[in-house]
């Protein structure tokens, strides 16, 4: 089939991501989710021209496409809207979509990302970015995990930091086991 009538198709279930009737716009998601992988790049070009609701439906069937190549335009959209209020859920969800996805082989490009989202003023980005810089067993993330755990204004913060912490000892003692 011709890539301009496959985006055309995905482009018209994109504008209905915005109906207000929540089982309609489920049944949207899912045909989405179930195009896979392939309808990333369109997907991902137009989460920037949709309602806010539309963007949050979005950013979900973005994470549950099941496929790596999601995490870039999911990370570019926790940083390029970090200042819109209205996004707020969105870039939450984009995060926990991102932390779901990625994988060991990620984490060097998303240290950096991780530490520029580590404060933010979302605490479900927050929460989510410090977990997942748990993960990746990188020992430059403990005294960040430990200040968050102790420290940060909010519960789900201080969770998830406490979580990132005792899987980042997981993997350091596993780290310090593979090398014996």
């Amino acid at each position: 089939r011709p890539m301009s009538t496959h985006v055309e198709k995905i482009a018209k279930i994109v504008d209905q991501l915005d109906h207000p009737d929540a089982d309609r716009q489920r049944e949207q998601m899912d045909t989405l989710i179930s195009l896979g992988p392939e309808a990333l790049e369109p997907l991902a070009a137009n989460i920037a021209f949709v309602t806010p609701r539309a963007r949050k439906a979005l950013v979900h069937v973005l994470g549950a496409l099941g496929t790596t190549k999601a995490i870039l335009p999911l990370m570019r959209f926790v940083f390029d809207r970090r200042d819109n209020l209205e996004d707020q859920d969105a870039r939450g969800l984009a995060m926990r979509g991102i932390m779901e996805l990625a994988e060991p082989k990620h984490a060097q490009r998303m240290f950096d990302f991780l530490m520029d989202v580590k404060g933010d003023r979302d605490p479900f980005v927050r929460g989510y970015a410090l977990e997942l810089m748990g993960r990746f067993g990188d020992r430059r993330a403990e005294p960040i995990l430990e200040h968050a755990a102790q420290e940060d204004d909010e519960d789900f913060v201080r969770q998830r930091a406490r979580l990132g912490l005792q899987v980042l000892h997981q993997e350091g003692d596993g780290a310090q086991d593979a090398l014996k």
